[in-house]
């Protein structure tokens, strides 16, 4: 699926909630607190693919997500599209979820 084309998908499941300011430190808190969850695995997956630009996800991957990790997706991939970070921080942001 195209980034674009998920960001659409992920925006429309999770419309009318609150925008997330800072989308990696989001997704690292809520790695760090629900790491277990079934979500999780594809939101690590996601920001390791956002970091190498390449991205594929499945739409069976989008029903993984609770409307929270929905939610921090959409604002990860948003924030690649529109070049918020640097790729040292999608690095660095790599670099703490394997050290996790």
């Amino acid at each position: 699926m195209e980034l674009a084309a998920l960001l659409g998908e992920l925006q429309h499941r999770v419309a009318g909630r609150a925008k997330v300011r800072d989308p990696l430190s989001a997704a690292r808190r809520y790695l760090a607190e629900h790491a277990s969850a079934t979500d999780a695995s594809v939101l690590r997956r996601l920001v390791f693919a956002l970091m190498w630009g390449r991205v594929k996800v499945h739409a069976a991957d989008l029903a993984c997500f609770t409307t929270d990790g929905a939610l921090i997706a959409a604002a990860l991939i948003d924030a690649r599209l529109r070049g918020l970070y640097p790729d040292t921080e999608w690095r660095a942001a790599v670099l703490a979820l394997i050290a996790s």
